[in-house]
Formats: structure tokens, sequence, C-alpha cells
């Protein structure tokens, strides 16, 4: 099964083509959030490496979240673009799955962090491959409380940005070597999750948008 696999979700935009889970090819980018202007640029170089055809894809698999709410949209529509457009299924990839793929193997839980501003993190905790809680969008030091005195890898940026922080709740702290998602780990998640009509994407953002969050301070809700 060859899989297209698109993540923008945050700084970096990460495009991989996949057979089942072994990566043909793979490119990542880290140009800031201008993922409008790179990902499709970036889709077809990888095209061109493998000497596919577009047509040859058989699932897109892409980042739905959380995340940038910008770059979430954007790898969105093109899934739906190109999954509508070939007639195949895709399969959503939750960001903090994806990046906790980079600790694979690691003997503890392994915290995924984005930093989601205001004070808060986006994390989840999972251990031996499995979740060990959903995701949530909390403050650093509630996500640190949950791995307790267990060992544990933090890794994102999230986890890159509040290092200090985070060594000072939990001095025997581990931190990953790589705080981005990898693309290429995506289709170890989507040989195994439902495949869906790319109509029925939908991001992952856990918590309202500015924009919202204003509207609903005026409106007094």
């Amino acid at each position: 099964m060859k899989i297209l696999c698109i993540d923008t979700s945050g700084r970096t935009c990460s495009c991989a083509i996949c057979e089942d889970e072994r990566a043909i090819c793979e490119r990542t980018l880290d140009e800031g959030l201008t993922h409008s202007e790179t990902l499709m640029p970036l889709i077809d170089a990888l095209f061109a490496e493998s000497g596919l055809d577009i047509r040859d894809t058989n699932v897109v698999a892409v980042v739905n979240g959380p995340g940038s709410f910008t770059g979430i949209r954007i790898g969105i529509c093109a899934a739906k673009g190109f999954a509508q457009t070939l007639g195949i299924p895709a399969a959503e990839i939750d960001t903090l799955e994806l990046l906790a793929k980079n600790a694979e193997g690691f003997d503890g839980l392994i915290v995924p962090m984005l930093d989601a501003r205001r004070g808060q993190v986006y994390a989840a905790l999972f251990e031996n491959g499995k979740r060990f809680c959903e995701d949530m969008a909390a403050p650093v030091e509630d996500i640190v409380s949950l791995a307790g005195s267990r060992r544990a890898v933090f890794l994102g940026d999230g986890a890159e940005a509040l290092k200090d922080k985070i060594s000072e709740l939990k001095p025997d702290a581990e931190f990953g070597d790589c705080n981005y998602p990898l693309a290429k780990n995506a289709a170890a998640i989507a040989l195994h999750a439902q495949k869906t009509d790319a109509k029925g994407i939908m991001p992952n953002y856990l918590r309202e948008s500015q924009a919202e969050r204003k509207k609903h301070e005026r409106e007094g809700r």
C-alpha cells in the first residue's frame, strides 16, 4: 500500500511517500509557517524523486491536529483535494501520537508537548505504544504532575520551550532529540487507522481560535 503522508500542523512542513511502513522518500522543511507556499512544491518534488505517479497513491494520511490552526487547515485541504480527485480514502493522524513515535522504544512514559501559548501546552502521555491519556490543552505543571515519579521523556516544541520549567518540576526528566513530527512515521499509524472518505476529515484544534474566543467574549459567553 502506497501512502502519501502530510504534516503541516506546526513550524515544519513534512511529507513522505511510504510503501506500507517503509519510507520511499521523505522531505521536511523548517521555513516557518509558510506551508501554503511550500507544501505543493514539496509533494511534487517527492513524486519526482520517487519515480512514482500521484495516481499510484492508495491512501492519503494527514495530520489533523492539535497544532497551528492555519497549518492544520492547509494540510487537510490538500489531503482532501488529493483524495477526492484520486478517489481514494484518507486517514486522520493525531499530531501528538505522531510526535511520540520519535521516542518509540523508550522504557517509560513518552510525553509529546506542543507549545499552545497562553501558558499552556497541547500534550498526551504514551507508554509501550499505547495511550496513557487523551490529548489535552493544559498548563505544563498539570502535564508534568501526571508523569509523577515515573521515568519520562518529554519532546516537542513545547518541551523545548519549557525545558527549564519541566526540569524544575521534575529533576529526572529526560528530553528527546527530535522535537518535530516526521511525516514518514504517519504511515505506521495510518495502516491501522480507520480509513474515511476525505470529506469527513475534521481538524482537532482542542480549543477555540483567538477569533472565536473574542467573539464569545463579546457575546458574554
